[in-house]
């Protein structure tokens, strides 16, 4: 498997400063928080492993941000390489959604995957393309109502496919929709528009891949989507019996 540099159009410095701001400034909210919980007298041990916990997962949460902005360096610079490999769809799903359901179930979100059970294969970084599909995810989840449900389908059209990740809740105005493709920004509380570094990687490692993104959202009030197009093997070649049932959504709720 040899390594491919991947290299795509960047954004601007300012650009790029205001977004990483406005992503770092998130966590550390729940930081102070759990660090006034701490300095409340003397604690009980309730409140101490709680305050721990928000600790523990915002630091998670700025550690992903900081790979994030490397990579973002990387792949301005062209230093970024994919490793791709022929691989079945399933296996970028299943990783995907074995991490986003986790997330989705901390939001009090419904998750459920409807995957074609024909075994489509793709020449790709699994990794990164999972790390896109997963940005995708953690960002409907952020910005659907509450209680909302969150749906991932995928199936193959012709030498392409598509993968919608689509939710419930404040779609995406249609004077916006054309920005929120060249942009990626975030549809957040009050209708602003927020830049999101996840998003702006996602786009960046599924065009890496000679793939898009898009956005759309029929109006406010019934959520938007986001779908990814890659291209894929035209023809269906044999597969091991395991790795043909994997391929199969069963094990994912419709």
């Amino acid at each position: 498997m040899t390594p491919r540099v991947a290299q795509v159009s960047g954004v601007y410095n300012a650009e790029l400063i205001a977004m990483v701001a406005h992503e770092l400034r998130q966590p550390l909210l729940p930081i102070r928080h759990a660090a006034a919980l701490l300095g409340n007298s003397v604690p009980d041990p309730a409140t101490m492993r709680r305050a721990a916990e928000i600790i523990e997962r915002e630091a998670e949460n700025m550690n992903r941000l900081i790979g994030d902005l490397v990579d973002v360096s990387r792949m301005q610079s062209g230093a970024l390489e994919l490793r791709c490999k022929r691989a079945p769809l399933s296996e970028l799903m299943e990783r995907a959604i074995e991490s986003a359901g986790l997330l989705a179930s901390d939001h009090g979100h419904r998750l459920s995957v409807s995957v074609s059970p024909d075994p489509i294969y793709l020449q790709m970084d699994v990794l990164r393309l999972c790390e896109a599909l997963h940005n995708l995810i953690a960002n409907a989840c952020q910005y659907a109502n509450e209680h909302g449900h969150i749906h991932v389908s995928a199936q193959r059209n012709g030498a392409r496919v598509s993968i919608v990740v689509s939710s419930t809740g404040n779609g995406i105005p249609e004077a916006r929709r054309e920005p929120a493709i060249e942009q990626f920004p975030q549809a957040g509380r009050g209708r602003r528009i927020q830049a999101g570094l996840g998003l702006y990687l996602a786009r960046c490692f599924v065009e890496a891949h000679g793939g898009t993104v898009t956005a759309t959202g029929a109006n406010e009030n019934r959520g938007g989507e986001f779908a990814i197009e890659l291209p894929c093997e035209v023809s269906t070649a044999t597969v091991p019996e395991s790795a043909g049932e994997s391929a199969a959504d069963d094990r994912f709720p419709a």
